[in-house]
């Protein structure tokens, strides 16, 4: 279906047709409603992407995620569409599967696609590689179009580059802050992939912390993957190797999860003989038993604060660069503390 077909149902020109749909010239309200009305018979709806050629606006914005399957993403993509569908932007996602060549890949199909503004949460330390920092610097500079990108969990040293993320120090700082509290001296932490961007601030929060009262151990930090299994791996292996601990802070979840399933399969009483914290708060940390003790970071609104930051942007022409911090909450639950209250979060999933 083409514009010159409504044009023909309503017996007007194309020219008619392209400014009731763009409201570029006015238009009598007698051809308007004509050509409403052929739009609606026909069951016409206008192409997004054809439409914003000449005018280089497509109302769509490209999002990409490291990966799908790693549960604290969807409700962030749940923030971005439902603020994007409330200002009436289509959505192109990508998942890069946590691959550098992918992520570039992706990047260079957004520009090529005429995208209004991209959201980006990388799969690596963008600041210390910058091959990826110069493609979207030049992306934003291009001279077709000014394309505003937002970057996700991660400031960016760029003075183009915006970002909604949390303060992961600060975070992994109160968290492992808690187990001293309980009276835990001997922490072991499971952080995640060195090469991605929130580990070295979540173990430097950990290090910290410990590093205050004397306590900090090399050898009581592992690196797994941030899903469940590697979790479960590195438990088993501290088990083995006897390091004396007594409470273990896991950098996701995830992890967090895995963990809690070898110290039962080993016998160890949760968090009688042995507390979990976990970060990120995704919707099975309040279900699992005992339920888990972890960092809350606002997931559905940083998708939100992207896409609002986005649209700021693309209604102004204009790059101003905004670092968008979120706070985070600590959620004392049973795998911390045995007497905290237990019930089911079920909003959100």
């Amino acid at each position: 279906m083409k514009m010159e077909d409504v044009a023909r149902e309503a017996g007007v020109s194309i020219s008619t047709v392209s400014n009731v749909l763009t409201g570029k010239k006015p238009v009598s309200k007698a051809l308007q409603i004509r050509v409403e009305a052929a739009i609606e018979r026909l069951n016409y709806s206008v192409n997004p992407m054809a439409s914003g050629l000449k005018s280089t606006k497509t109302n769509t914005l490209g999002v990409v995620l490291p990966n799908i399957s790693r549960i604290f993403f969807p409700q962030v993509l749940k923030g971005i569409q439902d603020n994007a569908r409330s200002n009436n932007f289509n959505l192109i996602y990508y998942d890069t599967d946590e691959e550098l060549d992918k992520e570039n890949k992706y990047i260079q199909e957004l520009q090529n696609s005429l995208v209004d503004g991209i959201i980006i949460d990388f799969c690596h330390d963008i600041n210390s590689d910058p091959k990826t920092k110069v493609l979207l610097e030049s992306i934003i500079n291009n001279n077709r179009k000014l394309v505003p990108i937002v970057a996700l969990e991660k400031q960016v040293d760029s003075h183009y580059i915006s970002s909604v993320s949390i303060d992961n120090k600060k975070s992994a700082y109160k968290a492992t802050k808690h187990l001293m509290d309980q009276g835990h001296e001997r922490i072991a932490h499971i952080a995640g992939p060195m090469t991605y961007p929130t580990t070295p601030q979540r173990l430097q929060g950990f290090k910290v912390a410990l590093e205050e009262k004397g306590l900090f151990t090399e050898e009581l930090v592992s690196t797994g993957d941030f899903r469940p299994l590697s979790g479960y791996r590195v438990t088993k292996s501290l088990l083995a190797k006897d390091e004396g601990m007594t409470a273990i802070f896991a950098a996701n979840d995830q992890m967090a999860i895995g963990a809690m399933k070898a110290l039962l399969e080993e016998g160890y009483r949760i968090p009688e003989d042995m507390a979990v914290i976990g970060f990120d708060n995704i919707f099975v940390s309040s279900i699992v038993s005992p339920s888990l003790t972890t960092i809350d970071v606002p997931q559905y609104q940083m998708g939100w604060e992207a896409v609002r930051k986005l649209h700021e942007q693309i209604k102004v022409q204009k790059v101003e660069k905004e670092d968008i911090v979120l706070p985070t909450q600590l959620r004392i639950r049973r795998s911390t503390y045995a007497q905290a209250e237990d019930f089911w979060e079920l909003e959100g999933w």
